[in-house]
């Protein structure tokens, strides 16, 4: 009884050519997730030149995942160097670090520090978060009247 919809070998298994990797970066059917493992991967976004949304989205596309299933706390300047903190929902380590090597990865984006907890990062969760603002091209005559007004923003944010 060949053909379609026939039956699989004995114990369910299927055919070992159909479990097989389809592609540079994964498999058609996905693994199971190992229940000692936390679900969410947590990793540090070094980014330049790009808002948060469009490197989320790139890393997504790279990894075969939808921008959906990864989250961050806030976004960050467009036009800044800035570092944060997102979480994939049950993404092997592995995969993400293969995925540098994606042909369409983009090169203004780096990724550091991968850790898996358990808790998913939730918007405006921004405990520790810290800036250092460079002012450049702004001529010294404008800073004249400025010398006290730095201190307030240390004191007060």
């Amino acid at each position: 009884k060949g053909g379609k919809g026939g039956k699989r070998g004995k114990g369910g298994q299927g055919d070992a050519a159909a479990s097989e990797a389809t592609g540079d970066f994964g498999t058609l059917r996905r693994e199971a997730w190992p229940k000692e493992r936390p679900d969410y991967l947590y990793f540090r976004l070094y980014k330049e030149n790009c808002d948060t949304g469009e490197a989320v989205s790139n890393i997504a596309r790279c990894v075969g995942r939808s921008p959906k299933q990864f989250t961050f706390a806030g976004t960050k300047d467009r036009r800044g160097v800035t570092v944060q903190h997102v979480c994939a929902h049950r993404l092997p380590a592995d995969q993400l670090r293969r995925t540098l090597l994606h042909r369409l990865w983009d090169k203004r984006v780096r990724i550091s520090d991968l850790e898996y907890k358990a808790e998913r990062l939730r918007l405006g969760v921004l405990q520790g978060n810290c800036f250092k603002v460079a002012l450049r091209f702004v001529p010294v005559a404008a800073t004249d009247g400025a010398t006290g007004g730095g201190g307030s923003i240390i004191d007060k944010g």
